[in-house]
């Protein structure tokens, strides 16, 4: 049900969207990082094939690699954000998704706890609302990593 499933999305939308744009960025970066890679072999190869003996390997290397190194950091520093709110937005979902299944549980006549044991109705909700959570998750950051690293290598 796209109605129920929008009333625990809505109130995390802003979580969301910042994590979709930190995935946008860590997208971006896994096809920098490679083309940047590539920059710094050709670099290198060109050290090696060149006949002048005054060239400086420090200066032809260093802004290369201190260009790919800012790369993985920022990289690094993006997965994190973004893994942390999809988790975040995750965890507020699964709470007020456990919070109603809860409460309707509480409203469900005497005669279904007689024939399920509360253990039992305590594994469903559990194991239910947890295995929402990871795909969700999954879901999102999989699907937003591929659709962007697509259209990033298009271009």
């Amino acid at each position: 049900d796209w109605k129920l499933f929008w009333h625990y999305l809505r109130p995390q939308i802003w979580v969301i969207a910042c994590a979709t744009a930190t995935a946008l960025v860590v997208a971006y970066l896994n096809v920098a990082i490679p083309l940047e890679l590539g920059n710094l072999i050709n670099v290198i190869s060109s050290l090696f094939t060149s006949s002048s003996s005054s060239i400086d390997f420090k200066e032809m290397l260093s802004k290369p690699t201190f260009r790919l190194l800012q790369l993985y950091i920022y990289q690094s520093i993006a997965t994190f954000e973004y893994i942390t709110l999809l988790s975040i937005a995750g965890e507020r979902m699964a709470a007020a998704i456990r919070r109603d299944l809860f409460q309707n549980v509480l409203k469900l006549d005497m005669e279904f706890f007689d024939r399920t044991k509360t253990g039992e109705i305590m594994d469903r909700l559990t194991s239910d609302v947890q295995e929402f959570k990871s795909s969700f998750k999954l879901l999102i950051s999989q699907g937003l990593r591929a659709s962007t690293q697509v259209r990033k290598s298009i271009q």
